[in-house]
Order: C-alpha cells, then structure tokens, then sequence
C-alpha cells in the first residue's frame, strides 16, 4: 500500500521556506524539503506537491487543475493566522484553502471531505463544491464542463447505508 499525505500548506519566515504542514489522514505533520523530497523518493505520494527534475519541491498544478487564471491553492502562513496565497497571482477569495482528502459514496449521494488551513475537515455536499468551484479552487476536485471530476489519488471509498430492520 503506498504511503500518503496531503499538503496543507507551507510555512515562511520572511521569504525563507521552513517546512510544509501535511495531512496523513488522521495528524498533521511538519516536513522539511528535504524530508519530502526523500519520501517521495522512497515511493510516498505528497498530494498537491511534485518534484521537479532537480528535486525542487514544488505546488503540483495538477492537483487542482490550476491554469493561469486560477493559480494553486497552496496558501504560506507566515505568523500566527496569517495565511495569503503561494502563489501571488492566485484567484482565492478569501484566505482559506480547501483540499479534498476523502470521497464517500452512499448509493448516488456522494460527501466530500475538505482539509482546510485552519486544521478543520469540512463535509460538503457536491452542491456547496460546486457553489465554492465557481469561486475559487479547491484541491483535488475540479469542474470538468458540468461534472466534478475528482483527482485519482483522492480516496473514494463506498460506505454502506445502514438497513432497516423490521
């Protein structure tokens, strides 16, 4: 089974990189650069981050689909609660990152699980995805004409619904 984390944001002091703050699926976890360049290296995923052919670690525009307009999701927190976005040129109305870490399906009703900066997992119905999409990106999910189309290192796990009994 590969080993998986997701990157919520990254930590600056000044213009000086520190570290990433990832997600593992149940705690965070601070990593420098060099750390994820070598659990990548060793067959871990970083969801929303690559490596570029020098190793540089970098936001990954796949992960959100980001073109120029949009720019990445990846917000730097610089002090206490201040966040703004990596990318300068990023289309975020507020600062706030959401990142999808889970999808479960219950018959045709899917919950979507977001990660934000603030540590908090949020649950959304496809409608509010939606709704934030035409706002501002959102890791791991995108619209795809008029379909939410999911980036296929995101769990999507089938949850079975509860039977009545009689």
């Amino acid at each position: 089974m590969c080993k998986k984390m997701t990157a919520n944001y990254v930590e600056v002091l000044g213009t000086r990189r520190i570290g990433w703050q990832l997600w593992d699926g149940q705690q965070m976890q601070g990593m420098t650069d060099v750390q994820i360049r070598n659990y990548i290296r060793g067959g871990g995923v970083v969801n929303g981050l690559k490596l570029e052919e020098d190793g540089a670690v970098v936001p990954d525009p796949e992960w959100c689909h980001a073109d120029t307009e949009a720019g990445v999701v990846i917000l730097e927190k610089s002090g206490v609660n201040t966040f703004s976005p990596l990318d300068p040129d990023a289309n975020l109305v507020a600062a706030k990152s959401f990142t999808l870490v889970k999808v479960e399906r219950r018959g045709k009703e899917l919950t979507y699980y977001f990660l934000t900066n603030r540590w908090a997992v949020e649950a959304m119905q496809e409608e509010k995805v939606r709704a934030i999409l035409t706002l501002m990106p959102m890791g791991g999910v995108w619209l795809e004409g008029k379909r939410l189309a999911v980036h296929p290192q995101v769990e999507v796990a089938d949850v079975e619904q509860p039977t009545a009994e009689g």
